[in-house]
């Protein structure tokens, strides 16, 4: 009972935290990473599809993204899913592949990444929701020695 209420315990607060890591690598810093596009789907034949299921990623250099579509056909729509999403990147096709240059940061994206109040919310909240499993756990191992004490 104990060890199963600890797995539960452990492995909650570890969804937690790896959510808030994906949260942070989405955080742009002036160099290409792949978690950037995590969250992009592409039209695909009327279909909303991730676009890692379509297409192979890399970073060719520290500023660059390149895609690579495995069908040819959908490169534009690749292109359109970039344009639309509120990434602030520009693609470039040249027929066979996309690439994307990773702007610089500028003064107000640089303070914007560091003084961003919406980061420090999401890791008060992280915190907060694992002091409250935490919490939990302690109430459902109080209440399971309560009631052994009862019967006996």
């Amino acid at each position: 009972m104990e060890q199963e209420l600890k797995r539960n315990t452990t492995d909650r607060m570890s969804r937690t935290i790896d959510a808030l890591k994906k949260d942070f690598a989405s955080i742009r810093t002036g160099r290409a990473s792949l978690a950037l596009l995590d969250g992009l789907t592409v039209n695909y034949y009327d279909t909303p599809t991730p676009l890692q299921q379509l297409a192979s990623l890399s970073i060719p250099e520290s500023r660059q993204i390149a895609i690579h579509p495995w069908d040819p056909k959908v490169i534009p729509d690749i292109e359109k899913a970039i344009l639309k999403s509120d990434l602030g990147l520009t693609p470039m096709n040249d027929g066979k592949m996309i690439r994307i240059n990773i702007p610089p940061l500028t003064e107000s994206g640089e303070t914007e990444t560091r003084n961003s109040k919406n980061w420090k919310r999401k890791n008060i909240s992280v915190k907060i929701s694992s002091r409250s499993r935490r919490m939990s756990c302690r109430r459902s191992q109080i209440l399971s020695l309560q009631r052994l004490m009862k019967c006996s």
